[in-house]
């Protein structure tokens, strides 16, 4: 089992976010997720995931740093909550790790 350290921007101070291994976003748009993907590489270098959920949990974004992003739908009815972004975040990031 991995340890990583993951921390919710929204929630985390920044030594946190500087230290983090992997990092949850809110966006409203898949513009600005995508470009909370990128920045939060950029200012965050130790960060090896960033997870970008929907405000009201209809898709995320995941991303390993130097590799693409992948769009994450829930099934018909159903939302993304912050624990299952946390735990597709830390899959994410085991396999990352892994690999």
């Amino acid at each position: 089992m991995s340890e990583e350290l993951l921390a919710r921007s929204s929630f985390a101070n920044r030594q946190h976010l500087q230290c983090a291994d992997v990092i949850l976003l809110e966006a409203v748009t898949l513009v600005q997720a995508s470009w909370q993907l990128s920045s939060t590489f950029a200012r965050y270098p130790g960060c090896l995931v960033v997870a970008v959920r929907h405000e009201c949990g209809q898709w995320a974004l995941l991303a390993v740093r130097e590799h693409g992003f992948r769009m994450v739908r829930p099934g018909f009815a159903e939302r993304i909550g912050w624990p299952a972004l946390e735990a597709r975040a830390r899959d994410t990031y085991s396999r990352a790790v892994a690999s």
